[in-house]
Formats: C-alpha cells, sequence, structure tokens
C-alpha cells in the first residue's frame, strides 16, 4: 500500500482489500481477518487437498468461519524509495 492505494496484489480478492482497516495500515502490527468458509475456500482456490478439508467444515457447520492473520510493516520513506506499507495475509 502507499497513500492508501493497493499498489500490487498477488491476487484478486476483493472481500479481502475490504476487511484491511485503513488503521491498520497506519504502524506496524499483526491483525485477524474472520472469513466464512466459502470466502477462504476462494482464497485458497489454488491448494485442492485444503478444499477438501474445507468442504468438511462446511458439511459440519454451515456457518463456520475461519480467521486469517494480517501482519502489516510500514517501511518510511527514503531518498530512493516513498514510504511503503507491505501487508501479508496468513492463508
Amino acid at each position: 500500500w502507499r497513500d492508501g492505494q493497493l499498489l500490487w496484489a498477488q491476487r484478486d480478492v476483493p472481500w479481502l482489500m475490504k476487511m484491511i482497516q485503513p488503521d491498520w495500515l497506519k504502524s506496524n502490527g499483526f491483525h485477524e481477518i474472520e472469513a466464512d468458509v466459502n470466502d477462504t475456500s476462494l482464497l485458497l482456490s489454488g491448494d485442492h487437498s485444503i478444499q477438501q478439508q474445507l468442504q468438511e467444515v462446511r458439511e459440519d457447520d454451515d456457518d463456520a468461519e475461519m480467521t486469517h492473520s494480517v501482519a502489516v510493516n510500514v517501511y518510511p520513506a527514503t531518498s530512493r524509495m516513498p514510504k511503503l506499507t507491505i501487508v501479508g495475509v496468513d492463508t
């Protein structure tokens, strides 16, 4: 993130971007996001082994939520680079 704008994302996941709070981007820190199993399934769509596990969770409890950790690292501007905020989401 730079100046509140997303510069790059490994995947286009609009629901995830909406859940990242603007205040989180102001300083280094760790946060958590709760997502329903369907949203988590979309986030992990490339992992076939986890898809089976998520399907089992869905069958057991259709309202189940998954927790994703969010790490925020803020890097100050230098003479060569603008201030930059990197956000990583643990899946």
